[in-house]
């Protein structure tokens, strides 16, 4: 009797788990999207964030250089304290494809630091500022995962209070 009991258990377990395998899998899935999207959004408001915070209040002077075709824009910002001076920039991603964003530092009379703004899991596919008017630009950000194929793309733009627009091709 214990048998056939074991047997009808195994029976039902098998019964539940193969009606239920699949649309397990899909949750599975979906919950792993779902958090690739949250990771791209999350460093998409704190690189956003910082630049237009950056840009918007901080900068006196910004001139744009288009880097590698239609990838990147090298930025040099002029801060409002006069001996200092922000650059923005991408250089390869150590992961072979796409860019990682770094900003460097000069202030005069110290050496100048460079500083990545993106995490190592982070790529940038495109960074293009381009100008809009004396006082405003459009920032163009695309963002991926270098574990998948998720991206996310963002049209921003900002508008320079404390400064002006020196555009150079």
């Amino acid at each position: 009797m214990l048998l056939l009991e074991i047997n009808i258990v195994f029976l039902l377990v098998l019964i539940i788990f193969s009606t239920f395998y699949r649309p397990f899998t899909q949750i599975l899935a979906s919950l792993k999207h779902m958090e690739e999207d949250m990771v791209l959004c999350l460093n998409e408001r704190l690189l956003l964030g910082r630049l237009e915070k950056e840009l918007t209040y901080e900068t006196q002077s910004l001139s744009l250089i288009q880097q590698e075709g239609e990838t990147g824009t090298f930025l040099t910002c002029q801060m409002l304290s006069v001996s200092r001076t922000k650059e923005f920039f991408l250089k390869p991603h150590k992961s072979g494809n796409g860019y990682s964003l770094y900003r460097c530092t000069k202030v005069v009379g110290r050496r100048k630091g460079i500083n990545p703004l993106t995490p190592p899991h982070v790529k940038v596919l495109t960074f293009l500022v381009q100008p809009i008017d004396n006082q405003s630009v459009q920032m163009i950000l695309e963002l991926g995962l270098t574990t998948s194929e998720r991206r996310r793309r963002t049209t921003r733009f900002i508008e320079l209070l404390n400064g002006v627009l020196h555009e150079k091709k």
